[in-house]
């Protein structure tokens, strides 16, 4: 078992910096678990004096493991006027938010009782005028894949540096971001219908006296249906907010709209994951132009 790709939150609001979240992954998205097995590997069968068949004085106890994630996620223009721009709320290009590419590389390890360290490389290949290959901050992290897990909840939770060695966190002088990501499931495993919220909070620091974003927080309730095995349909609400340096500015708080986002998340293979979405935002002047998609694709070798 793996926490799924859709758990990393996309950003495609434009209000706050366009590396926010973007570890990654996400998201957590790459925080990939042991396989389930080894939980059940200490628990003796009915036969006496052996643990899973084997004899108690061969039996050793599982090791920890090094697991590699390549994800990959474009995000597109709007579906009915394309353009090298991604779309605005109102459906007009957003001159900030080009097409792009963004592509995650991450390495982990991993303890049987699913708690590790991963490292993620990110870069991004861009559209429109900055057309493009743009280096994002690379990240850190600690992950606890199972918090919380019983028959009803299931809690993901990791704490996440960020370098900033990216070009936008230069320009901005933020040195690092501490981050902490968490994706909480209520689900009745029998059913095929659960529920969620992703939530995240992240803390930049800077060496520059400009207005930037020194709180960054993000919040997304979703909704999940397995049609089979290989075939999970998801639909999320999430919104963006930030909290800026300069206290004494008259919005200092900023919030971006409301997006929703229906996705399919499609296990190609044990190691291959396709998610293709359409996302629409709530608020504005709603129309066929702000409708947007985006493709993902996963790769993990464990």
């Amino acid at each position: 078992m793996r926490l799924p790709n859709w758990c990393i939150p996309s950003n495609k609001n434009s209000g706050l910096s366009n590396s926010f979240f973007l570890t990654t992954l996400s998201l957590c998205v790459f925080a990939l678990t042991a396989p389930s097995e080894a939980v059940g590997a200490t628990l003796k069968t009915e036969n006496e004096g052996t643990v899973d068949g084997q004899n108690e004085s061969t039996w050793q106890a599982p090791s920890p493991s090094w697991w590699f994630n390549q994800y990959s996620l474009l995000q597109g223009p709007s579906l009915t006027n394309p353009n090298p721009y991604q779309p605005d709320v109102r459906g007009d290009p957003d001159l900030s938010r080009p097409v792009a590419l963004k592509n995650f590389s991450t390495v982990g390890w991993e303890t049987p009782d699913r708690r590790g360290f991963a490292g993620t490389f990110s870069w991004a290949a861009l559209a429109g005028e900055q057309a493009g290959l743009a280096l994002r901050d690379p990240s850190i992290r600690a992950y606890d894949s199972a918090l919380v897990e019983n028959d009803v909840l299931d809690w993901y939770g990791d704490v996440r540096l960020h370098l900033g060695l990216g070009p936008e966190s230069r320009l901005l002088g933020r040195d690092f971001s501490l981050q902490t990501f968490h994706s909480v499931s209520f689900r009745d495993r029998s059913f095929p219908l659960w529920a969620g919220v992703w939530a995240s909070i992240k803390l930049s620091r800077y060496n520059s006296d400009g207005n930037v974003p020194l709180w960054e927080f993000y919040i997304a309730p979703n909704l999940h249906w397995a049609s089979s095995s290989s075939l999970t349909f998801s639909l999320s609400v999430e919104e963006n907010a930030g909290i800026w340096k300069d206290l004494n500015s008259p919005d200092y708080f900023r919030s971006d709209p409301w997006y929703a986002e229906a996705s399919l998340e499609w296990q190609v293979s044990p190691s291959v994951e396709v998610s293709p979405s359409l996302s629409v935002p709530l608020e504005g002047s709603i129309s066929f132009n702000s409708l947007s998609g985006s493709l993902g694709l996963s790769w993990t070798l464990q």
